[in-house]
């Protein structure tokens, strides 16, 4: 989650108005895992250790959860090491910072990043075998608020139908945690939760006898140490309460992560070290589907509502069936032969023979009928996203019954809210009332949809486009079938499974649009597109590499912005066309400048889609033979994005390009999604800070924040940092005095043609 990266980047900022505690005295809050005594003198080398480290003495609050948040909430401790389920309710609840660092435990001879929670029973309980056994039993936990020895397993038995506390008979015993043990060993309990590991030092230190319990769910978490009945979770996180001054929450984070793995302070403490912080949006996840504080008042589900309204939903369908079918005999017994043969003409000429709805002669007019009557409307046009794969893969025959349940759906949905067409082969209209609440509220349900056919149940989802007609006086049917087609391609270009309102600039753009996207493919094949050099320097002014850019210098219309013409390319493949014509002319200039006697170091941007193509690394690679250039001269920039989907795929690509000596960049490195995490695992040579971090690192003390934290961050993985946008002496002053990188900028020249910069290269 993207709050999670810039938090932890904003805490180490200097500007956060907070003071240290009276006294230069900090205080760490942690939760007595034991007992008090024992879990004090286990951290104790702790507050030694960040004492020495940060020139602030330290002392430690150890206690019960209650106690725990009693602390928080009267502001009586500056920093607080706990369970990461109530890391994140106290955030919601008391504003703690984002985490300063994670703990790596140690579990026998192996160390761990993640930990989870068991469900166990007394080894002679013949009447429990099984997960599903628990319903209706006494289960002793630490507490609600326990990760591990309860949320954890509240989640695992909700996937099996078994909720808590409905379903059981929950006995909370508080800290420390044998109690637990205690009371399933002494019967008061038929079973227990327990965070994993524990029962196995209790047994290692001889509390607990080897053969007295068995575990329940035993998953297969072949890189864990040992058993485990639940998923695995992100370790426990240190963070910072407000009001903590900046400057002393840096220098904790700073220390904690320089903590010796394995050293001796680590080992006192029983524990290997700490690290970047872990991704916890899975912590979010679990207490949002178990609704636990702080998500525990959530709005109304569509679920809800049926379970509480079914009865009579289905109730009302009844007696509107009923009401037509009495309608329909009355009318057969008394018009018979008549209305057989008029219903049959006026069928064939305004419904759909498929469906049984109306067809697109009876929504002309309609659309007609409501412009003379004056009354408002609303038009939505609505399309079945994935048609043409659905219909590939099951046949015409399982589509047209498809499309005939869709209707019907619709039909039962809207009855009189609504009038329904079929105007197309996946496609449907609708007119309603314009403002009206219900069936706005309806229109909302259909984005995604699951409907039961021939015993499979099928998840669909719908894109619409939305108009109100008419909007003026001249308004027409034809006008307003185009807005809410142009809405709807709208909604199917930002993925589908949405309900877009036509605005008059969506018309404009699509105009614009369609003129690039009809102009660009010609463009790139005439080679009116040129390439664009923008210099990175280094402290000592020394001109390093430069960052290819493109240009389109059309032959009518004189220069185009990339601004005006990439994002159109990005929603279709031409941005794949297009990139491969700027790694061909760039690699040809690399080429070329080494033939003058320049060795030239290009950076060039290449798009996720472009990546994602199977043939990239041929491409690339191809190129590096042709030409002849050296891949060190290569570095390619991607964005945050490109690390969304396929993960593996994407580290396989760039780690065989690699092997050709390619480097690799992310681009605007932290105004992404992704978490620290994947950079480890990626052979990544450097990362750029965004301009808009640059800019403002003089002038605000968040921005400069940031920046002092990706340095930290890029020297503790051994990466080159470029800076982008930076255009006064005082910004570069300012970077060159964190670090050594490269400055791109204004300051140290404009984007030009590349052959311009090709004459100088050297000459600074």
């Amino acid at each position: 989650m993207k709050r999670f990266l810039l938090l932890f980047l904003l805490l180490l900022s200097p500007n956060l108005c907070a003071n240290d505690r009276p006294g230069n005295t900090a205080t760490i809050g942690l939760p007595a895992f034991w007992d008090k005594e024992r879990t004090r003198k286990q951290w104790e080398p702790l507050v030694q250790y960040l004492t020495k480290a940060t020139g602030t003495a330290f002392e430690l609050k150890v206690g019960g959860l209650d106690e725990l948040e009693q602390a928080v909430a009267q502001k009586q401790i500056d920093f607080i090491f706990i369970n990461p389920s109530i890391y994140v309710l106290y955030t919601y609840r008391y504003g703690l910072s984002s985490p300063l660092a994670t703990v790596i435990n140690r579990i026998g001879d192996q160390r761990v990043r993640q930990f989870a929670g068991v469900v166990f029973t007394s080894a002679d309980n013949s009447a429990i075998d099984s997960l599903r056994d628990l319903k209706g039993k006494k289960i002793a936990a630490v507490s609600p608020q326990s990760l591990a020895a309860y949320q954890m397993q509240r989640y695992e038995l909700l996937q099996l139908g078994i909720k808590l506390p409905e379903d059981a008979q929950m006995q909370f015993t508080g800290l420390p945690l044998p109690q637990v043990v205690k009371r399933v060993l002494s019967g008061g309990a038929d079973a227990g939760f327990m965070r994993a590991g524990v029962l196995e030092k209790m047994q290692a230190n001889g509390q607990l006898p080897q053969d007295r319990v068995k575990i329940l769910g035993s998953l297969n978490s072949p890189n864990f140490p040992v058993e485990v009945s639940t998923r695995l979770y992100p370790e426990w996180p240190f963070a910072a309460l407000q009001g903590v001054s900046d400057e002393l929450t840096r220098k904790v984070s700073n220390a904690l992560l320089s903590l010796p793995w394995d050293g001796e302070v680590a080992k006192n403490l029983q524990i290997v070290g700490f690290n970047v912080p872990g991704d916890y949006r899975v912590v979010d996840q679990l207490l949002q589907e178990l609704r636990l504080p702080p998500f525990d008042k959530q709005s109304v589900t569509l679920e809800d509502f049926w379970q509480t309204w079914q009865y009579l939903i289905v109730a009302g369908l009844l007696l509107f069936s009923l009401f037509l079918l009495v309608l329909l005999l009355a009318l057969k017994r008394n018009y018979k032969k008549l209305l057989l043969s008029q219903n049959r003409i006026h069928h064939l000429a305004y419904y759909d023979s498929l469906s049984g709805v109306q067809n697109r002669v009876s929504l002309l007019e309609d659309l007609a009928r409501l412009k003379d009557s004056e009354a408002d409307a609303t038009v939505v046009l609505l399309n079945l996203d994935r048609f043409k794969s659905i219909n590939s893969a099951r046949g015409s025959r399982f589509c047209d019954h498809l499309l005939q349940l869709i209707a019907k759906h619709l039909i039962s949905l809207f009855d009189s809210d609504a009038t329904i067409y079929r105007v197309g082969a996946d496609e449907f209209a609708l007119i309603g009332q314009a403002a009206d609440r219900r069936w706005c509220d309806k229109l909302a349900t259909l984005t995604h949809l699951s409907l039961e056919h021939e015993g499979e149940m099928l998840h669909l989802s719908f894109s619409l486009g939305v108009s109100d007609f008419p909007l003026q006086k001249d308004d027409s049917a034809e006008a307003v079938l185009k807005r809410v087609t142009i809405a709807l391609a709208e909604a199917k270009s930002k993925g589908g499974a949405q309900k877009i309102n036509y605005l008059q600039t969506m018309g404009e753009l699509v105009k614009h649009d369609f003129e690039i996207e009809r102009e660009l493919p010609e463009a790139i094949r005439n080679d009116e597109l040129q390439l664009y050099l923008q210099p990175q320097f280094d402290k000592e002014n020394i001109l390093v590499s430069a960052e290819v850019l493109v240009r389109w210098q059309h032959p009518r219309k004189g220069v185009i912005s990339p601004g005006a013409f990439i994002p159109v390319a990005e929603r279709s493949n031409l941005i794949v066309d297009m990139g491969r014509w700027v790694l061909k002319r760039s690699f040809e200039m690399v080429a070329k400048s080494k033939e003058q006697g320049k060795e030239v170091a290009l950076s060039i941007n290449i798009s996720a889609k472009h990546f994602r193509q199977i043939d990239f690394v041929s491409q690339v690679v191809s190129l590096l033979e042709k030409t002849g250039v050296q891949g060190d001269l290569i570095t390619l920039e991607v964005t945050e994005s490109l690390f969304i989907d396929d993960i593996e795929d994407i580290i396989s690509k760039m780690q065989q390009l690699s092997l050709h000596g390619i480097k690799f960049s992310i681009d605007d490195f932290g105004t992404g999604y992704s978490s620290l995490s994947y950079l480890k695992k990626l052979p990544i040579h450097e990362i750029k800070i965004d301009k808009t971090f640059v800019q403002g690192a003089t002038t605000n003390a968040d921005d400069a924040a940031l920046v002092e934290m990706i340095i930290a961050v890029a020297h503790k993985l051994q990466l080159q940092v470029v800076a982008e946008g930076v255009e006064t002496q005082e910004q570069a002053d300012f970077l060159n005095a964190k670090t050594q990188l490269l400055h791109q900028g204004f300051l140290f020249g404009r984007p030009k043609p590349a052959q311009e910069w090709l004459q100088k290269w050297g000459s600074r």
